[in-house]
């Protein structure tokens, strides 16, 4: 069944034909030979699945365990490089992933890589030599710490194990193509990490990568020395390359094994210590070996030199054998072990060491063989013992021997230690039931349904600890047998999350998300939308509001009829009624993306924009010290998306985007509008293209005042039509910021005559005052109208009719007209015009030299003689201002005319 899946995978995500390996060829590029099956989906589909199971693997917790295992067999399945780019950085964010995601990405492709049949990495061509280097390039980075290998113990050496295990994986030749990639290619850093991972890959065949580097002086030097002695077993360090060589000559046809037993072998016999801990590396090395010599693993065992000595070797075996998928070796000299080691159980041993036998028992046998049995009565023995040690350990030992009696006792052992209160033996239990190959009691073993449910039930108090509680929502959500889950544990797991309990929030959260598991039938998938929906209120944390509209926003399978007509509306009702009323930023953005991700049915956009605008009343009626910052954003974010969606109807995109202009977010009003294409609704009649012409001038209304409509006249032309149409439907808003907004929008439009003729009635008119802006605007494009109709009278007393007669549109008119009036000879005019502006204008001010000359030359020329000594003083007095680096050419130029000009008729 496992082929046969992966083989249905293989053909979903794309597998690799032979091809000729060219590794020149550059990183990711595809062999013209080389064909990609992508099944019915495009490039794009696989970019999207890819893009979702990247989302799995970052969702944390014990829940979705199962879900990021299997996304991470499916991106090893896949040809496509980013699935495994995807991999790489989950491993290169290792510290920030969930609990056992990298030990699961590393212990999978060690398999995938000892598989030379697989279909993607079995095939020796450039794509999987690729592969192999956008890997290891990450892999090594496991060792970039001080020190870089991680003392025994520590969490990270079980990382940088599993980092070396998959090295070992490779095929020699593929590991001799990586590693000298990888010292060759990469930078002094690049070549120190890789040296430690040739220092933990069994291949003496690399060791004169290492040994290149003997003679370098600093850091790279003493990595190369420290990591080849580690590699060799020779004691202390090569102090040369020739050393090396010549230690190599002797020793290159010699296998990893066989320099571990050299090493072991050759110590001192009065150096006990350290000959057991060689011993004990060569039991690691002898046990890591795909067929396991296990008579010379028996043989090391029957002889520690002492106690303490024997209790190393276990310790070793124990931890080589829980990184084993496959015992391998002979069965027969296994059992044969195992008959020893059961052997010495009755011979008065200390707790600790037939606690510890007892788990090496348990990974020493496989159930069915004829020894199994044995063990697991030795087992069971041990939770009656006396010493609480040795009844951890037979629990820990039951993990890899899940039967229906088996987990009948465990349950029992847990029950009874509650009632004593040993909460080590508890912990064990919860431990014990929730492991991936144990599962939860069938709906036909009702009375060992009832003691496990007894039991869990009994963990979930307040008084317990925190992470009890989390062990036993593990083990409540574990199927059946049969692949399904009880009923009662849906029943356990809604009474945790309801506030009657006193739990923790972070305990309430856990099993909230496991509540989703048990949504198999349509009857209790009802139950659970209905519960979780109820969570929306007041009286429930923060937290526990936002993990249920995260877990409302994907709801369960059901029937059409069941998700339109009841799931999605309530849900809609009860999470969209938070918008309005709720505090806390968490639970108000989880609603955020819950609601767009139901948007999409048939009558919820309509409800969920409701919702949106009956939170933007809430929200405008709040007084403004109260509101928050994130209340603001949720709502313009979701009015933005909901409005901007491709072919909604004008009925419903106006309503959103309504409300973004109620919210005067210019920003988001205008991408709707621009979404939606507007200016194609011209000639369309209806109450919703009013309201849609509408929202281009309460856009217009809100453009900001730094910002021209000369700069933006895609937008002007959009709200001259937008005023155009609504006047054609007999709904023009006639209040004076309209007008006013009309004025100067026709006049960045040049359309001069309908300035002068709608400027002029809007300053006229009593019953719509202007305020001080309005009219300024309006007198202001009335005067450049003017202007630009030569009429300079005219725009001159317009300007003079200003309040604010120092606005900067004002002063660049009057600097206009002041050009003009030279234009015509009317010399004295334009220096009246010009000295106003000129006054107005600060020296900091970048108009203020333009000006300055103007103002000069119509001095100048008003009276050439008289004037011109006056005039030139005044130049010679600011030449630096326009003589500097950063004055423009043209300024130049004009400045050295009017002055060589001037000069002259000074004589």
């Amino acid at each position: 069944m496992t082929h046969l899946l992966s083989f249905a995978l293989a053909l979903t995500v794309g597998t690799v034909t032979p091809s000729t390996d060219d590794p020149s060829r550059p990183e990711g590029a595809t062999n013209s030979n080389t064909n990609v099956q992508q099944g019915p989906g495009s490039t794009q589909d696989v970019a999207d699945r890819i893009a979702d199971l990247r989302r799995v693997l970052l969702q944390p917790g014990p829940e979705v365990r199962e879900q990021r295992e299997s996304a991470v067999d499916e991106l090893l399945l896949m040809a496509d490089r980013r699935a495994h780019v995807v991999l790489c950085e989950m491993l290169s964010k290792r510290a920030e992933a969930p609990v056992g995601l990298t030990a699961r990405i590393l212990d999978s492709l060690e398999r995938k890589w000892r598989q030379p049949r697989d279909p993607v990495f079995g095939e020796a061509n450039a794509e999987r030599a690729g592969l192999h280097r956008l890997y290891a390039t990450t892999l090594v980075r496991v060792f970039d710490r001080d020190p870089a290998i991680a003392p025994a113990g520590h969490p990270h050496a079980a990382t940088q194990e599993l980092v070396w295990r998959c090295f070992r994986a490779l095929l020699p030749a593929d590991r001799k193509r990586v590693f000298d990639t990888l010292t060759s290619a990469g930078d002094d850093a690049q070549r120190r990490l890789t040296m430690w991972a040739i220092a933990g890959s069994r291949d003496l065949g690399a060791a004169p990568f290492l040994a290149k580097a003997l003679d370098d002086g600093g850091v790279t030097g003493s990595t190369a020395r420290a990591a080849l002695s580690m590699l060799t077993f020779v004691e202390g360090s090569f102090g040369s390359l020739a050393e090396f060589q010549k230690w190599y000559a002797a020793n290159r046809d010699r296998r990893y094994v066989d320099l571990a037993e050299a090493a072991a072998r050759s110590r001192n016999e009065s150096a006990q210590t350290r000959r057991s801990a060689l011993e004990a590396q060569l039991i690691t090395a002898l046990v890591a070996a795909e067929e396991v010599d296990w008579k010379q693993v028996a043989g090391i065992l029957r002889r520690p030199a002492t106690a303490a000595a024997m209790v190393t070797f276990l310790q070793h075996l124990h931890a080589a054998l829980a990184n084993k998928t496959s015992l391998g070796g002979s069965p027969e000299d296994r059992l044969s072990l195992v008959k020893t080691l059961v052997a010495t159980l009755d011979s008065g041993l200390r707790s600790e060491d037939l606690g510890l036998r007892l788990e090496v028992l348990a990974r020493l046998v496989v159930n069915g063989e004829a020894d199994a049995s044995g063990v697991v009565e030795r087992l069971v023995a041990g939770l009656s013992h006396e010493d609480v040690v040795v009844r951890v350990a037979a629990l820990r030992g039951l993990t890899q021997h899940f039967s229906t009696s088996n987990r009948r006792v465990v349950v029992a052992a847990g029950l009874a230690a509650l009632e004593s209160g040993e909460l080590k033996i508890v912990e064990g239990a919860l431990s014990c039931l929730g492991q991936r190959n144990w599962v939860a009691p069938s709906a036909g073993e009702a009375a060992d349904a009832q003691a496990w449910h007894t039991f869990l039930d009994r963990v979930l108090v307040p008084s317990l600890p925190l992470e009890f509680k989390e062990l036993a929502i593990e083990v409540a959500v574990q199927p059946t047998a049969e692949k399904t889950r009880s009923p009662q544990s849906f029943d356990l797991l809604m009474n945790v999350v309801s506030a009657e309990r006193k739990l923790e929030v972070t305990v309430r959260q856990q099993a909230l998300s496991g509540l989703r598991l048990f949504t198999e039938d349509e009857a209790r998938a009802d139950r659970y939308v209905r519960f979780v929906a109820g969570l929306m209120v007041d009286d429930e944390p923060s937290e526990i509001r936002a993990s249920a509209a995260r877990m409302l926003g994907t709801l369960p399978e059901g029937s059409r009829k069941t998700r339109d007509e009841v799931w999605v509306p309530l849900v809609v009702k009860n999470v969209g009624g938070r918008l309005a009323v709720e505090t806390e930023e968490a639970p108000m953005r989880a609603a955020l993306d819950c609601l767009m991700k139901l948007a999409g049915g048939p009558e919820s956009p309509t409800n969920v924009i409701g919702k949106f605008s009956g939170a933007v009343e809430a929200y405008l009626a709040t007084e403004e010290s109260a509101r928050k910052p994130f209340q603001r954003e949720v709502l313009v974010e979701g009015l933005r998306r909901l409005g901007a969606v491709d072919r909604r109807p004008i009925g419903q995109w106006t309503r959103a985007a309504s409300g973004l202009a109620r919210l005067e977010d210019r920003t988001a009003l205008r991408f709707v509008l621009d979404r939606q294409r507007v200016s194609e609704l011209k000639d369309r009649d209806g109450a919703s293209v009013v309201a849609a012409w509408r929202l281009v001038v309460e856009a217009g209304l809100l453009k900001p005042a730094d910002r021209t409509w000369r700069s933006n006249a895609t937008e002007a032309a959009q709200v001259e039509l937008a005023f155009s149409e609504l006047e054609r439907l007999k709904e023009l808003p006639d209040e004076a910021r309209h007008r006013a907004l009309r004025v100067v929008v026709l006049a960045a439009l040049d359309k001069q005559d309908d300035v002068l003729t709608r400027g002029k009635d809007a300053l006229s008119k009593q019953d719509r005052p202007l305020d001080r802006a309005e009219r300024d605007a309006i007198t202001t494009a009335v005067a450049s109208a003017h202007l630009a109709k030569s009429q300079l009278v005219d725009a001159a007393a317009m300007l003079d009719t200003l309040e604010d007669k120092a606005a900067p549109s004002a002063l660049r008119i009057r600097t206009d007209l002041a050009r003009a009036h030279m234009g015509r000879n009317e010399y004295g005019s334009a220096s009246t015009v010009i000295q106003v502006a000129l006054v107005a204008t600060p020296e900091e001010n970048p108009a203020f030299p333009e000006r300055f000359l103007v103002a000069q030359e119509a001095q100048f020329r008003t009276n050439p003689k008289g004037n011109a000594a006056k005039v030139a003083e005044a130049l010679r007095a600011r030449r630096g201002m326009f003589t500097a680096e950063s004055t423009p050419a043209p300024l130049k130029a004009q400045f050295a005319a009017l002055l060589a000009e001037v000069e002259k008729a000074q004589g």
